[in-house]
């Protein structure tokens, strides 16, 4: 596409820097699961905190998003 290129790590860095207020710790996660796992953001929308976090408090170390909230609705993914 036209006009698209890759984000580099300043360009990262000044978006995730640019998080303020009460929700800056929530957008800043959300942002970087996004650029690490490349999820659209309807998908990072749809994870709840169960999906991220397991029973003891513990970050997952993959993070699963259900077939009903991809597009196509195929498969899920991780």
């Amino acid at each position: 596409m036209a006009g698209c290129f890759a984000l580099d790590y300043e360009v990262i860095k000044s978006v995730h820097d640019a998080f303020t207020g009460k929700w800056q710790a929530r957008n800043q996660a959300l942002f970087a699961l996004q650029i690490y796992t490349g999820f659209r953001a309807s998908e990072i929308l749809s994870l709840r905190i169960g999906d991220v976090v397991n029973a003891h408090g513990i970050i997952e170390q993959t993070v699963r998003v259900k077939a009903e909230n991809m597009k196509g609705k195929g498969r899920s993914r991780s």
